[in-house]
């Protein structure tokens, strides 16, 4: 787990519905209910407020304890704006999941916010602050310990590999979309756990054979599958479980702990979220191979920390 990990303090604050961009929600210091499911909420740590959207689904079973889907935004976004992009809390409600969407800070070099996917010393202790965020939500909200889940697409899909790596005894498993695992640290006691990787072959942001740029690299998905093919100790080749016109889908199995790696490649789309309303920008096509929020869900359905 990360070493710098600090002490939280906790403020709710209930406040005006504000319905901006993620850069500009950055600005408001009031939260808020933004209908009779969701909440903007506030909280301290390390001295800087974080922010963090929560779903609730509209009947929950209050007999049993909820999973807990946490979904992470691309560089530039935020939770809301992850929210109304994905719409993946009206999926996560038929599977009794509680949804939250956190915010990463802005950093003012680029005057964006970012996830710390890479572990640089001179950014956010993110996964400091989502650790001290589980604590809450499972104090607050009856979350089962068993049952937390990370999906995030770009940067954030970059994050949620670097979760898995510090947050293993956490994290029961990951979705990621439009991603590669960047960070650059170790996994200290790190425990198999499965993830579902899914990429259109025709990304122009994050390529699938990777990309050289001035001052950073974003290496391969077949270089990322080679990294966590070593971590979960998968001893197979990966088998073809699926291809037709539109997606090749590959499982890496027989890997420690029941766990696996399941890679759908996607043959149409562009750096966007499978499934929601194409954008008019050229990288964020969506591919229509498949409904990449129930794809997620049932992928989460079932799993659960020993």
């Amino acid at each position: 787990m990360n070493g710098r990990i600090g002490k939280p303090t906790f403020f709710i604050i209930i406040g005006i519905v504000i319905l901006l961009s993620g850069s500009a929600m950055a600005k408001t210091s009031a939260t808020t209910k933004t209908s009779p499911k969701d909440t903007l909420k506030r909280m301290e740590y390390n001295g800087k407020l974080r922010g963090f959207l929560v779903h609730i689904p509209a009947h929950m079973d209050t007999d049993s304890k909820a999973p807990l889907l946490l979904v992470f935004h691309g560089l530039g976004g935020s939770g809301v704006q992850m929210r109304d992009l994905t719409k993946i809390e009206e999926t996560a409600d038929k599977y009794g999941f509680i949804t939250v969407f956190p915010d990463a800070l802005c950093q003012t070099r680029i005057n964006q916010r970012i996830w710390n996917a890479r572990g640089n010393d001179d950014l956010s202790d993110d996964v400091g602050f989502i650790n001290a965020l589980l604590d809450y939500l499972i104090d607050s909200y009856g979350i089962d310990s068993k049952r937390i889940f990370a999906t995030g697409t770009s940067n954030g899909g970059m994050f949620s590999y670097r979760l898995l790596c510090e947050l293993s005894h956490r994290i029961t498993a990951i979705a990621v979309n439009a991603a590669v695992d960047v960070f650059e640290g170790s996994c200290p006691n790190f425990v198999p756990r499965s993830i579902l990787h899914i990429h259109s072959v025709n990304d122009p942001l994050v390529p699938i054979k990777g990309k050289k740029r001035r001052f950073f690299e974003l290496p391969s998905v077949a270089n990322t599958f080679k990294k966590w093919q070593e971590r979960l100790d998968c001893y197979q080749a990966p088998k073809v479980v699926l291809e037709d016109s539109l997606q090749l889908v590959k499982r890496y199995s027989h890997c420690k702990c029941s766990s696996e790696i399941l890679y759908y490649m996607t043959k149409d789309g562009g750096h966007g979220w499978p499934g929601s309303k194409p954008k008019f920008h050229f990288a964020m096509k969506t591919s229509s191979a498949f409904d990449m929020n129930e794809l997620i869900l049932s992928f989460f359905n079932g799993e659960t920390l020993p």
